[in-house]
């Protein structure tokens, strides 16, 4: 294989001979194998991945007889841990990237007002020519856009915020 597959329980980097088919992560000790196509797969996904529950009351439809409640596959509470510590994760890359979107909106508010008030200075002491025009114009574009880009990333950082509490919520709960 030409480029090393990440593990699909922790995401670190694989190290593994090719001709191995079968073997284990050496970050996370998952067991995995690997098919004739180069495909990773889960020895025992089941096991791994969901937790059989006894849900009482609920009978999923099958062939066996009488009201009795079976087992169901759940997900296991160690998975929904680490899948929400990876959306942890990337809300806050995504908060760095909203940051930085509200910096140049506020970086446009500032460059407009700078245009408009040198076009103004510049109407009021030189002169009045086409230059004027082109400084309050591109003032006039610049502050609506800035103000238009800080407004939907302080929305975007709002909506990472309640996603982040909820998911927090939800690692509580999972313990």
């Amino acid at each position: 294989m030409d480029s090393t597959p990440f593990c699909p329980n922790c995401g670190e980097l694989l190290e593994f001979q090719s001709q191995v088919s079968e073997f284990n992560c050496s970050h996370c000790g998952e067991a995995l194998r690997l098919s004739s196509d180069h495909k990773l797969i889960l020895v025992k996904p089941i096991e791994t991945y969901m937790v059989l529950e006894e849900t009482p009351g609920i009978v999923p439809e099958g062939p066996w007889e009488g009201n009795v409640a079976q087992p169901i596959p759940a997900i296991s509470p160690q998975r929904k841990r680490r899948a929400a510590e990876l959306a942890l994760q990337r809300i806050a890359n995504q908060e760095r990237d909203v940051v930085r979107g509200f910096f140049y909106g506020s970086l446009f508010v500032v460059f407009g007002g700078i245009f408009i008030l040198a076009s103004s200075l510049r109407w009021l002491f030189v002169s009045d020519d086409w230059l004027n025009l082109v400084g309050l114009g591109l003032g006039l574009v610049f502050i609506p856009v800035g103000i238009y880009f800080g407004y939907w990333f302080y929305r975007s950082s709002q909506a990472l915020k309640r996603d982040e509490e909820e998911i927090k919520r939800e690692i509580i709960r999972s313990k």
